[in-house]
């Protein structure tokens, strides 16, 4: 079952890395950008957490303890959605801030999903639309395309084990052969006697 799981995730990840690169070059990435900037909408919210995360990392006998810091906040939609979400901020402005503290929420109509708490972050512009990083884009289609690639030639190889074996021997005669300069000779028939010009079969005739 999961060779199937697998071969078919390869499928989809091929098709989302080409998916990827028609949307770039066709221009739909900036188009979508500037739907978002075009429908924002600007309402009130208000920081519900203040969050310490510590992570602990160790190396041989090296350990160490890192920190950093995330508001959560919410904010109703204009049809009155409640939605949630969170931002990682710095350690001061962890501290200044107070939960139940009133703050602006930006969010794309369309899809609240998206959304910056203003104050702490940008929402996007109309420069952040048109500079479209095309670099990231491909190289994440690349990504795609490999990890596809390789899930489905892996997974193909336990699908169809017998076929996949025959290509590889017809492969390697083939190899063998023009290693060789010329294919392998036949075996002789048995009971057969090769003549050539001047002799005679051995028996009678």
């Amino acid at each position: 079952m999961w060779k199937y799981v697998k071969f078919v995730s390869g499928i989809l990840l091929i098709l989302m890395s080409f998916a990827s690169l028609s949307s770039l070059f066709s221009g739909q990435v900036e188009e979508t950008g500037r739907r978002i900037v075009e429908n924002g909408v600007t309402v009130d919210g208000f920081i519900t957490e203040r969050v310490e995360h510590t992570v602990a990392a160790k190396r041989g006998r090296i350990g160490g303890i890192g920190r950093y810091y995330t508001i959560k906040y919410k904010f109703t939609t204009l049809d009155g959605k409640t939605y949630s979400d969170e931002i990682n901020v710095t350690k001061k402005e962890a501290y200044d801030a107070e939960d139940g503290e009133r703050i602006k929420v930006r969010y794309y109509s369309k899809n609240p999903e998206i959304n910056s708490a203003l104050g702490y972050e940008e929402y996007m512009t109309e420069a952040d639309a048109a500079d479209v990083p095309v670099g990231a884009f491909v190289f994440s289609a690349l990504l795609f395309f490999c990890g596809g690639a390789w899930l489905t030639y892996s997974s193909s190889r336990r699908i169809w084990p017998e076929q996949t074996s025959a290509n590889q021997s017809a492969l390697e005669r083939m190899r063998r052969e023009s290693s060789d300069g010329m294919p392998s000779s036949p075996e002789p028939i048995a009971g057969y006697v090769k003549k050539d010009r001047g002799e005679k079969p051995l028996f009678g005739g």
